[in-house]
């Protein structure tokens, strides 16, 4: 390590040597003097200040003694200081103007490392960009209504019956029936009653032996009717739709039957009675329509038949 350098505090200043009187006083000896003499604390410190300030020496003010001479000694010029006792000058003694050599030679390193991370982190992005994989928004569910769902899933047709639509307890009216109170429409019920009266008028009673059936009903006289004559499904349907499957539902459809002969058994024998040749040529003309005539996959049944006089009742039946 370099000797006498600012960081040690050891510093070369103006300072008075006492001598013998007849000994001689040369610069040489005045060097080597002050070679050998350090000086520390707040006096090392003001020192270094003017001698980092580059001040001219002063001379001593003189000093009185008894038994030496005293002579001032003068600080010789200051010695041309390297940057790294520069910079450590000013950093010991509060000066910061000037960078140490460590931060002047980290400045290249710091700029190389910074140059390193910014390519590293670069082409870091860089392939996740060429690599990423495409995002693809989610398909938000479509919530399908349950009874959309349900009509979806169920089968329009079974064993050559449509599906039905249940009319509602408060889109019916009540009509008089053979055996009890029926239901319909309004629209059909009113059809009904003009069609009974011309009949009458005919000499022909029509009586209504059943009207709207709901879907529960239905299911009781399929699935019961069907144990106890040992048929198969197949040929339970063709005297008789599966339940949700039958005209009666939809409020339109009604089975005849003619009182006159005692016909209200619901059998193919009523095609041979008044009734049903009247009906054949009046039913229309009060917009009743046979269901289920001979040659169909249903079995025929001369005593069904179904309104078919107004907008709603033809959506009902061919709106499909």
């Amino acid at each position: 390590m370099a000797a006498h350098t600012p960081s040690t505090a050891k510093l070369k200043l103006l300072h008075t040597r006492p001598t013998v009187q007849n000994a001689p006083s040369t610069e040489d000896a005045t060097r080597t003097a002050l070679e050998d003499i350090d000086f520390t604390g707040d006096l090392g410190k003001l020192a270094a200040a003017a001698y980092l300030s580059e001040a001219p020496a002063q001379a001593a003010p003189p000093a009185t003694g008894n038994s030496f001479t005293e002579q001032p000694i003068l600080l010789p010029p200051p010695r041309p200081w390297t940057p790294r006792q520069r910079d450590q000058a000013a950093v010991e003694y509060g000066g910061h103007g000037w960078p140490t050599v460590v931060q002047q030679a980290a400045r290249p390193m710091a700029l190389a490392a910074g140059a390193l991370l910014l390519c590293l982190v670069s082409g870091h992005l860089l392939f996740r960009s060429r690599h990423r994989r495409p995002v693809v928004a989610a398909i938000p569910a479509i919530s399908i209504p349950t009874t959309l769902r349900a009509a979806a899933e169920k089968p329009s047709q079974m064993m050559g019956h449509a599906r039905y639509a249940e009319a509602q307890p408060h889109e019916l009216v009540e009509v008089r029936g053979f055996f009890r109170r029926e239901q319909l429409r309004p629209s059909a019920a009113q059809a009904l009653q003009q069609m009974q009266q011309a009949a009458d008028a005919d000499g022909v009673r029509l009586v209504v032996v059943s009207g709207f059936r709901s879907v529960e009903v239905q299911s009781e006289l399929f699935f019961e009717s069907k144990a106890e004559r040992l048929q198969t499904a197949a040929e339970r349907s063709e005297v008789l739709a599966p339940p949700g499957f039958s005209e009666h539902h939809t409020g339109y459809a009604v089975d005849l039957g003619d009182e006159s002969i005692g016909q209200t058994g619901l059998t193919v024998d009523f095609e041979h009675s008044r009734a049903f040749e009247w009906l054949q040529q009046h039913a229309a003309g009060h917009h009743f329509h046979l269901s289920f005539p001979r040659g169909g996959f249903v079995a025929f049944e001369p005593w069904h038949w179904r309104f078919e006089g107004d907008a709603h009742s033809l959506g009902v039946f061919y709106g499909r």
